[in-house]
């Protein structure tokens, strides 16, 4: 297994809300591309206030949002003294999470890489709470999100920094190219060789990864006194037919449709009824 110390950023800036050509290429050759400072720090900062707020309420949301607590029970911090380490459905919190989910700055990258045509498939917040080490070792997300055909995309909205010991997410750099491999029980990859270089993604609060359902990764640890937060949406090409019957909330919402961002779309109606 080769390593190198960090992921590197796409050198161009993205069009507005999109994509560039060299983003593109990097995504395509290596199955996941960093964009940085897709969000400002002040909605970062609103962000973070948000899921505070989650992560001390009750474990289940009347919404159907639903926490999980790490166990066995270890101290936790001031802003996340249960240890919750996974907030699933974010979408339905509130209004603030689902136009995150649907903002155009998720969704247009989503559709350069996709098509025309893109669903939600599923949304959650990942909480990695000093001392984490990886809920699951090196893994494809395409066992647990298995469609007639890949054609899936996450996005990794970071709202801490990250990096080697501090939570940042390890990616096999061009391993989506290699198709699914043999897993274990719990979905793992931990008997399989790695051949190609493995990369740290070192992110600031506001950046974005985008990464291919089969690319190999894993959670790194989290070795500071801080919980590192991150916010992952899923995308899907809309033909494509669920073969796991997956009950994610709003499973199936139309993000875009023709190229367009339905967030988009709803603004300019907005305008247009002025």
């Amino acid at each position: 297994m080769v390593e190198s110390p960090s992921v590197t950023q796409a050198a161009a800036s993205a069009a507005p809300g999109g994509l560039n050509p060299t983003q593109v290429a990097a995504f395509r050759r290596a199955g996941f591309v960093l964009v940085p400072g897709v969000f400002a720090e002040a909605e970062v900062a609103q962000l973070r206030c948000a899921l505070d707020r989650l992560v001390v309420g009750p474990m289940e949301l009347s919404s159907g949002t639903r926490l999980r607590r790490e166990e066995p029970r270890r101290p936790g911090t001031r802003a996340n003294p249960h240890r919750v380490w996974m907030i699933s459905d974010i979408v339905v919190a509130d209004d603030l999470w689902f136009r995150l989910v649907t903002d155009t700055r998720i969704v247009a990258p989503m559709i350069d890489i996709l098509g025309p045509d893109v669903n939600l498939y599923n949304s959650f917040a990942r909480i990695k709470p000093p001392g984490t080490t990886a809920h699951l070792d090196w893994h494809q997300d395409w066992p647990h999100d298995r469609h007639d055909r890949p054609g899936l995309v996450t996005a990794i909205l970071y709202l801490d920094t990250t990096g080697p010991g501090a939570a940042a997410t390890e990616v096999v750099v061009g391993s989506h190219r290699r198709g699914e491999l043999p897993s274990d029980d719990r979905l793992s990859l931990r008997n399989q060789r790695i051949h190609e270089p493995v990369q740290y993604v070192v992110a600031d609060p506001g950046d974005v990864l985008f990464l291919d359902v089969m690319t190999i990764h894993r959670a790194g640890q989290n070795s500071t006194s801080n919980d590192r937060r991150a916010v992952l949406v899923e995308g899907k090409s809309a033909e494509l037919r669920d073969l796991r019957g997956a009950s994610w909330l709003l499973k199936e919402l139309p993000l875009a449709r023709n190229g367009t961002p339905f967030a988009s779309v709803r603004t300019a109606e907005r305008s247009n009824a002025r």
